[in-house]
């Protein structure tokens, strides 16, 4: 029965009859709606349904109606109001043809979609709902309802949000019956006193026009954990379990807080802690599974080791709109928010767990975010514009530890401050207290196997790594691509020189396959290595360690800055390091002050070694008490002549 379909009346009346409704309830399902809905007057459904169901077909017609079929008005306020008190009442008269599926022959009738709906609504200037407005809203539909059945009708509904509220009426899943679900079937009416509690506690601040704009301090997610605490005993996790502070993971906090307090705004949680940009500097990278204070507790370590006073960061669920994810979450994973944020923000925390361990690897987001800093840090020819990457984890003991790919801005500062020996022994026993287990986890990665709750995300996301776009998004992804190789072991990399000392001194590079891992990593062209850390926590840097060195260095390195300083180094260890220079080094610095066993033999080895391809050479043998003019001479003689 389409909308334009003409009906002769005595057919329209019959058709009315058998779906038991009133003909000009009818007449008004025939400016858009589809009869199935009609099977919804059964006399049997509970009190109120009658008037949700002729508030649905009112508010369809009045949407769907065609230009040629103006509804006015109050026209069919006698029947509707008719249906409505029976509704109210209980007392409506049930028959056979009460509950009777409508068939249809000739033209498909045409139903109106619930979005030309809701927007019909918000034409009126109504957003968000009460008592008197659903009054108002349905008066100008047609419909009479009373205080006490609009106020029953809101209960019903869970929500005073426009959208939820007409989702509602047509029998769709509604954003607050979604949030009900996950927290296992709560019944609306306490769902909204929920809602009530989470409006007192995170008032809202204003709107953030861009997702990437909404990051978060550390003093606004160290508030998230102190509700937390004073709250968990009444939350359950998905399965129905009583929670703890110690497992409220974001998944609870999702479902308890962050749903619940932003959905009358339809907001981000950010926008309930700010009302202004509060543009990232940090990019988090993480599970959802690890518990909340756990993630807490690596985001302060970070942000006091690199000194961060007003540091923001940007974690996904506390800047996407939870309940409009669609607008955040686009086919092209460079189109997303995810993406849109990782271009603004100068370095990426990984938090990883210990129980997976290092899940994030297996999650193909998290896969793509490390994707994208890895790919900015080879783009970036100015090594202080690179992209950092930093990777945290927290232990049983509530220890947290973190790796980072150079020194942090505090031993910076120490190192300024002339104490250079602290800043080393700072550094080795930060990097030396990583777990070995989440180690070994960072060594293997293999991210283009990783999961994904959406498979188009995977599709999507494994295509956009390979180059792929527009339609090719959707294409099968490969199974295999030199792309993924390339990822994989330059995360592999970042891992091995990350815990290259603390393996080192344990004597583990080869068993762990630290130094297999860094020197597969052939697309690094650029490596500054520093043998402090070791030595200043009193292990000797000598001829074996030197020789792992060498088996650790990437193979197309292009630039290369060695400090050795104090070493136990013999000749032979210079000469091994000169041997296993690569062939593609352009610049070539080497700190060898104060390196008592160094002899002119080793200054000979060196110049024999030294690649033709190499530009520019420093170096530093001071207080190198062994060498001689006759050692400078051999080494002078066997610079490269380009």
């Amino acid at each position: 029965l389409g909308e334009e379909a003409q009906l002769h009346e005595q057919l329209q009346d019959a058709v009315a009859e058998r779906l038991g409704i009133p003909p000009d309830v009818f007449y008004l399902m025939l400016g858009g709606r589809s009869l199935s809905s009609s099977k919804l007057m059964s006399a049997q459904l509970r009190h109120g349904t009658q008037l949700k169901t002729s508030a649905r077909l009112i508010g369809g017609a009045r949407a769907g109606t065609s230009s040629g079929d103006k509804v006015q008005p109050g026209a069919n306020s006698a029947s509707t109001n008719a249906t409505s008190s029976a509704g109210a009442s209980g007392s409506a008269s049930a028959s056979a043809s009460d509950t009777a599926t409508p068939t249809t022959t000739g033209q498909a009738a045409t139903s109106v979609p619930t979005s030309d709906i809701i927007q019909n609504f918000r034409d009126y200037g109504i957003d968000r709902l009460n008592s008197a407005r659903v009054c108002e809203l349905f008066n100008r539909l047609g419909v009479h309802v009373s205080s006490d059945q609009s106020d029953h009708l809101l209960r019903q509904s869970g929500s005073m949000h426009v959208d939820d509220f007409v989702k509602w009426l047509h029998d769709e899943e509604t954003r607050t019956q979604r949030c009900c679900k996950q927290l296992n079937n709560m019944p609306p009416i306490t769902f909204m006193q929920l809602k009530v509690s989470m409006r007192a506690s995170f008032p809202f601040q204003g709107y953030i026009e861009k997702t990437e704009h909404r990051g978060i301090t550390l003093k606004q997610l160290q508030a998230v954990v102190d509700f937390a605490e004073l709250h968990c005993e009444e939350w359950k996790d998905r399965k129905g379990k009583q929670v703890t502070l110690e497992t409220v993971t974001l998944y609870v906090i999702n479902s308890w807080v962050i749903l619940p307090a932003t959905l009358d705004a339809s907001c981000a949680f950010v926008e309930l802690l700010a009302g202004q940009i509060q543009q990232p500097d940090w990019f988090i990278s993480h599970w959802w599974g690890e518990p909340v204070f756990e993630f807490v507790k690596c985001v302060e370590v970070h942000s006091y080791i690199h000194d961060l006073e007003s540091c923001k960061y940007w974690v996904c669920a506390y800047a996407n709109r939870q309940h409009n994810l669609d607008e955040e979450l686009t086919r092209d994973p460079k189109n997303t928010s995810f993406f849109k944020a990782l271009q603004i923000a100068k370095g990426v925390l990984v938090i990883l767990d210990r129980t997976g361990p290092a899940t994030p690897f297996k999650r193909i987001w998290c896969a793509f975010e490390t994707h994208v800093a890895l790919t900015q840090q080879h783009e970036a020819g100015d090594q202080r514009k690179r992209m950092q990457l930093n990777l945290a984890t927290c232990s049983k003991e509530y220890s947290t530890q973190l790796l980072t790919d150079g020194p942090t801005e505090l031993e910076h500062k120490l190192v300024e401050a002339g104490m250079e020996d602290l800043a080393n022994s700072v550094q080795y026993l930060r990097q030396g207290c990583f777990p070995l287990e989440v180690v070994q986890a960072g060594l293997n990665v293999q991210l283009h196997k990783a999961d994904a709750s959406i498979e188009a995300d995977r599709v999507h996301i494994l295509n956009t790594i390979v180059g792929r776009t527009g339609d090719d998004l959707e294409t099968p992804p490969h199974q295999e691509h030199e792309r993924y190789d390339r990822i994989n072991k330059e995360l592999s990399s970042v891992f091995g020189w990350a815990c290259w000392h603390a393996s080192a001194s344990r004597g583990l590079l080869h068993e762990m396959s630290v130094a297999k891992a860094c020197r597969e990593n052939l697309w690094q062209q650029d490596l500054m290595f520093d043998a402090g850390p070791i030595i200043a926590a009193g292990i000797d840097f000598d001829d074996g360690l030197v020789s792992a060195l060498v088996d650790s260095l990437p193979p197309e390195l292009r630039k290369l800055s060695c400090t050795l300083r104090k070493s136990q180094m013999s000749s032979a260890g210079l000469a091994a390091l000169a041997g296993g220079l690569p062939s593609s080094l352009q610049q070539l610095s080497l700190d060898f002050e104060d390196c008592e066993q160094l002899s002119d033999a080793g200054l000979a080895a060196l110049a024999g070694g030294l690649p033709s391809s190499l530009q520019q050479l420093s170096l530093n043998f001071y207080d190198c008490q062994q060498l001689s003019d006759a050692g400078l001479a051999a080494l002078a003689g066997g610079l490269p002549s380009s």
